[in-house]
């Protein structure tokens, strides 16, 4: 059994989110259905346990022969702030408990220990901090556990070392491959790369490539099954299949046409499951029975009991075989001969529309639309076969409501075309497409943004399309069902798109009264708002009219009304969304709650004038809104409604007050006082006066949080120069405290650099106006030779050789990189600084990657003058052993040829260790026995003259470098 030694991990404090939400909204029970991105199944002597993962909530379901799998269980959820990737389990386990660990979003690592007479997690997660801040170029992708933990970010694999509680990058080895999957085979990492498959060994710390498989083979999944055979998935040659443990190959494409695989199973009679992702939403599921020689595509059964093609995410089974999906999970015991739902219990959790019915309510998810009627079940009533993948939900009339819904758009080529209007008059028993003209209202095509379906009180449907650029330049029109469809646009006066100007749609509103008709949407000038565009006309019809005062450009999103008040909230603009009150001809502004540092997402208004507002994520960060918000006096005072950090899509009122659907579920709002926080900056300009190019100078602002809650800062910086950074970007401040924040100018070029620092929070967001000048430098690089020449090389072998990088000049040169525009020529290190009349080694490396000629340029950037280098190479096939020596220490003997008293040996040490070295002659002979010596991380120098005794003749000499981080032989050509 596998230790468990996560005793030293510190506790995680995110069970406070489910105590936060039960004080602050009451949750609405949801229809079952929800995607699953994680499955797995445990079993003990008494249960099979299956532990589905969505994005923010693990369940449990217990396993029987005369039922089936239990319903959902909720076991654990997550921290709104974060989702979760994947979920791992140690298949060699046994006994009552299991360990269980989740990876989120930004690289936590969870663990907890599943008990299967509890049927729950015993005691609280414990966390381990991420390895590496995830971003949307490098996103974590997989766990593992064992022994270690593994966790893959992007194409690298970081292993948590339980020793010295600390992640390690574990690249050695790979030669800069790109991992595509990775899997724990028997205690073995194992890697699926774009060169083959790679294995990892614990204690040299170093992958090595597969005996016997192709190295020219893209791989992108691997698996080993329970009868020791191996399944490769790959681009460019299909699955590969191995029943001899990686002895010899063969190809098994016979009936999957030969596609990428991404994801493989088998199950306890031998039976092979493989995914391929088809794009999009689609993906294809083939099996392959125990002794027979070709797949057999399976999915069309499975498509046919779910009523649309979906994206299989993950893959599990005991007594059965688990598909995770888009839509859920869904169960075979029959191989997958027929399969059944298996979601009760796993409850929706991205509502996309939420109405009220007489007695009853209506909601949207990603398995379509549902109501339910009192304290009765929910039940699904559109579509009846298939999903609807969450569209909005559109009510009018009292007494009897009529509920519309529009189908999603259909794109073909480079138009899209609308999605029919569905309409029910009977709470979802039936619903008729109501098209009539729809074909009028022009589809998107090159640059134009969908329309935007609106449906008042009154019942009338309007289309506002924002313009289309390419090869029909339209301007902002709106289309109004009256019936039949027409367009609907005199008195706008709009041109068509052009240049860097668009026009893009917000929507159509009507008043509670429907005395006045609103129209609105917002200019933009490149990517940044620049305008608004408002209109009004009376609902009963005539032309539209500007209705922009008092707005100060500020773009209109969304509206609500009650009687003949209407409010509206903005969008984004200067780094806040402002709220307004329609008053005489003109637009007020009123006073907006703290979060408004983000697009106005929803507003609305309850039965009592209640105002309640929320905010979009803010997307420069990926942070979630901040909450929903309410006042009773137009602004002057705010009250807090919960639901912090969850992403509201749209709020709706009811005579028992305020609902969020959200994609954490729908939530019933409670108001209570609202705490905020208040940052207050005792520095808001800084000028930086004249700085020498390359040369950074700090300034120090001091924040206070003068309110009375929490302080986050997620994000401090220059929105439009990198020359000015903020440090740190994200902390939090507890209400009183106060921290430093370094803003640092560091101009890259000469001239004038302006800027507006501004801080993203849960509060009102504040700037810093900075500027500065950038003085040119007078450093000079100096470069022996602009021409490097490698000449022949041996594939997978690198050679190095040293630069002398020289500064004539009277300033310091700073290098602030390198680069190279062939990755065949790597320069180290890619920054540096040089005083004045001093000099720097750079080291270049030739590693080639075919037999062809390589030519390349090392553009140097600097304080200096722009310079370059022009390097080139060829690889060739390596005729011996000494030609294909270990170079894994980047080790370099110079010069070359060496005297013994000037010959020297440089090499790289990852972290402090023992170094072993060994000279022996072309013969073999030991010249100088092995030496172990201590070696500080970096760039170190071995002098072979220290440590000989005696003379030495002439002739080519190999000294070995030994250390934790690998090995390297170096030729030495010593004349005397």
């Amino acid at each position: 059994m596998v230790r468990f030694w996560y005793n030293r991990i510190c506790l995680c404090s995110v069970l406070v989110f489910v105590c936060a939400l039960s004080l602050q909204a009451q949750k609405v029970d949801m229809p079952d259905g929800e995607q699953i991105l994680a499955i797995n199944t445990i079993s003990s002597q008494t249960a099979v346990v299956r532990l589905a993962a969505t994005r923010s909530i693990v369940y449990s379901s217990v396993f029987s022969s005369a039922n089936g799998w239990s319903p959902g269980n909720v076991l654990y959820q997550v921290n709104p702030l974060r989702r979760i990737v994947d979920a791992s389990t140690v298949a060699s386990e046994t006994g009552a408990s299991r360990r269980y660990a989740l990876l989120l979003d930004d690289g936590t690592v969870l663990f907890f220990t599943y008990s299967f007479s509890a049927d729950a997690m015993s005691g609280a997660p414990q966390s381990i901090v991420p390895a590496v801040q995830a971003t949307n170029q490098t996103p974590y992708r997989k766990l593992l556990i064992g022994d270690s933990t593994v966790v893959f970010v992007g194409s690298s694999v970081y292993r948590y070392q339980p020793s010295s509680t600390t992640w390690r990058l574990d690249t050695i080895g790979l030669n800069r491959a790109t991992v595509n999957d990775i899997i724990n085979v028997q205690g073995v990492i194992t890697a699926a790369t774009n060169r083959g498959v790679s294995l990892f060994n614990s204690s040299t710390l170093r992958w090595s490539r597969m005996p016997g498989f192709d190295s020219a083979a893209n791989c992108t999944a691997l698996h080993l099954a329970r009868n020791g055979r191996w399944f490769v998935g790959t681009v460019n040659r299909g699955t590969l299949l191995s029943s001899d443990n990686g002895t010899s190959w063969s190809v098994d494409t016979a009936g999957n046409n030969a596609v990428s695989m991404v994801r493989f199973y088998d199950d306890n009679v031998n039976t092979i499951y493989a995914v391929s992702n088809l794009g999009g939403n689609t993906s294809a599921l083939y099996r392959k029975i125990d002794g027979t020689s070709t797949w057999e595509r399976i999915d069309t059964i499975l498509r046919n009991t779910v009523g649309i093609a979906q994206r299989i995410n993950d893959l599990a089974g005991e007594q059965t075989l688990e598909v995770a999906s888009t839509f859920g999970i869904y169960s075979t015991q029959s191989g997958g001969n027929t399969w059944a739902a298996s979601i009760a219990g796993i409850q929706a959790e991205d509502i996309y529309g939420f109405q009220f019915l007489s007695g009853g309510m209506m909601v949207s998810t990603g398995l379509g639309i549902f109501k339910k009627q009192g304290s009765g079940a929910w039940s699904k009533v559109y579509p009846q076969t298939g999903f609807l993948a969450g569209r909005p939900l559109y009510k009018y009339g009292l007494a009897s409501p009529v509920i519309v819904t529009q189908l999603a758009a259909v794109t073909s080529g480079n138009v899209t075309s609308q999605g029919a209007i569905l309409v029910s008059s009977d709470a979802g028993a039936t619903w008729t497409a109501d098209t009539t003209g729809l074909y009028i209202v022009p589809g998107s095509s090159g640059f134009g943004a969908a329309p935007v379906l609106t449906v008042d009180n009154g019942g009338r449907y309007s289309f506002m399309a924002s313009a289309s650029v390419g090869q029909t330049p339209l301007p902002l029109r709106i289309f109004t069902n009256t019936p039949p469809w027409s367009i609907d646009t005199t008195g706008l006066g709009l041109r068509a798109a052009g240049g860097q100007q668009f026009q893009q749609a917000y929507g159509v509103y009507a008043n509670d009264r429907r005395t006045t008709q609103f129209a609105f949407g917002a200019v933009y000038t490149g990517q940044n708002v620049s305008d608004n565009l408002v209109y009004t006309r009376p609902y009963s019809g005539g032309a539209w009219t500007l209705d922009s005062m008092g707005l100060s450009k500020n773009p209109l999103i969304v509206m609500t009304s009650r009687d003949t008040s209407v409010y509206a909230g903005s969008q984004l603009v200067n780094g806040a969304a402002s709220l307004f009150k329609r008053s005489g001809s003109s637009w007020m502004k009123l006073p907006a709650p703290p979060a408004a540092v983000s697009d106005t997402r929803a507003i609305a208004l309850d039965s009592t004038g209640v105002l309640y507002v929320c905010y979009g994520p803010v997307v420069s960060t990926g942070s979630p809104n901040r909450g929903v918000y309410a006042t009773t006096n137009e602004g002057t005072a705010w009250e807090y409604a919960g639901l912090d950090s969850v992403t509201v899509r749209g709020l709706t009122g009811a005579s028992d007050g305020m609902y969020a659907y959200t994609n954490r579920g729908t939530y019933k709002l409670t108001r209570q006082v609202l705490r905020a926080a208040v940052i207050l900056l005792n520095n808001r300009t800084i000028n930086f006066d004249s700085v020498g190019i390359g040369q950074p100078r700090d300034s120090v602002v001091q924040i206070t949080n003068t309110g009375n809650d929490t302080l986050r800062v997620t994000n401090f910086r220059a929105a439009s120069n990198a020359v000015f950074t903020a440090t740190p970007t994200q902390f939090v401040l507890a209400p009183g405290q106060s921290r430093d924040v370094t803003i640092r100018f560091l101009p890259t070029t000469a001239g004038a650099f302006t800027a507006v620092i501004r801080t993203t929070s849960n509060t009102q967001p504040d700037s810093i106006r900075v500027s500065g000048f950038g003085k040119p430098s007078n450093a000079i690089i100096q470069v022996a030779n602009r021409v490097i020449a490698f000449g022949l090389v041996n594939l997978q072998t690198s050679k190095d050789t040293l630069i002398p990088i020289k500064n004539i000049g009277t300033d310091t040169l700073i290098v602030t990189n390198i680069q190279s525009n062939n990755n065949a020529f790597t320069p180290t290190p890619s920054s540096f600084r040089v005083a004045p009349n001093e000099e720097t080694m750079l080291r270049i490396r030739f590693t080639p990657p075919n037999v062809m000629q390589a030519n390349g340029r090392l553009r140097i950037i600097s304080n200096a003058a722009a310079d370059s280098l022009l390097v080139n190479g060829q690889g060739q096939q390596p005729e011996s052993v000494e030609e294909t020596m270990l170079n894994e220490l980047n080790a370099v003997a110079y010069p070359q040829p060496s005297s013994l008293t000037n010959a020297k040996v440089r090499f790289t040490v990852l972290a402090p260790c023992d170094v072993q070295c060994m000279l022996v002659s072309s013969t073999g002979e030991t010249i100088i026995p092995e030496l172990s010596q201590w070696f500080d991380a970096g760039i170190q120098t071995f002098s072979i003259a220290s440590r000989t005794q005696g003379s030495v003749a002439s002739g080519v000499y190999y000294l070995r470098i030994r250390s934790p981080f690998g090995t390297s032989i170096v030729p030495v050509v010593i004349e005397e």
